[in-house]
């Protein structure tokens, strides 16, 4: 399910998100262009999975393929938990999330790559077109590691909870840099 996890993030990005990628050109060394990182944004009116398009881009699939004990857990308990955090003025502010925020959905460097500044590089380049219109960054992520460098890159926790779940509970961890 993770694959197509992924791949409904990515498809409901293509159809109203916005997509960064960070590219090795041939002129660096390889034989052709190298999808080194890649960053998935929902700017400042985009939201994930909002329209029919989007979800028909991936999410469905994914929904399906699940089973419906976990469907169930998604739309009655992950879902819900998420937006009660998330609309807390405390957390992402409010009312102005969705549509006030660069949301990051995801960022990911190919293992060969990392420590070369290429997170850094996708990151920034969506923190000047937040800071041009005064929006903030905003995301969610699982992994205490990941925590760690999103405040060396500026990013400040604004909650933590529990995210209770058949397989196990993880922590969830509701991130924000401002712009401004």
């Amino acid at each position: 399910l993770n694959h197509l996890h992924l791949r409904a993030s990515v498809g409901a990005a293509a159809v109203g998100g916005t997509v960064h990628v960070a590219v090795l050109p041939k002129s660096a060394g390889p034989e052709e262009d190298i999808i080194v990182g890649a960053a998935i944004w929902f700017a400042p009116g985009q939201c994930l999975n909002s329209t029919y398009q989007q979800r028909e881009a991936g999410w469905n699939q994914f929904m399906d393929a699940g089973s419906d004990g976990m469907r169930r857990w998604w739309t009655e308990y992950f879902s819900p938990l998420v937006e009660k955090h998330v609309s807390d003025p405390d957390v992402f502010g409010g009312e102005r999330y969705p549509d006030q925020v660069w949301d990051l959905n995801l960022l990911a460097v190919h293992p060969q790559f990392h420590q070369r500044g290429i997170a850094k590089s996708l990151l920034q380049y969506a923190e000047l077109q937040a800071a041009r219109i005064g929006r903030p960054l905003v995301l969610k992520t699982s992994t205490e590691v990941d925590v760690t460098i999103y405040r060396r890159l500026g990013f400040e926790v604004k909650r933590k909870i529990e995210v209770e779940s058949p397989i196990g509970n993880a922590d969830l961890y509701f991130m924000v840099k401002e712009t401004v």
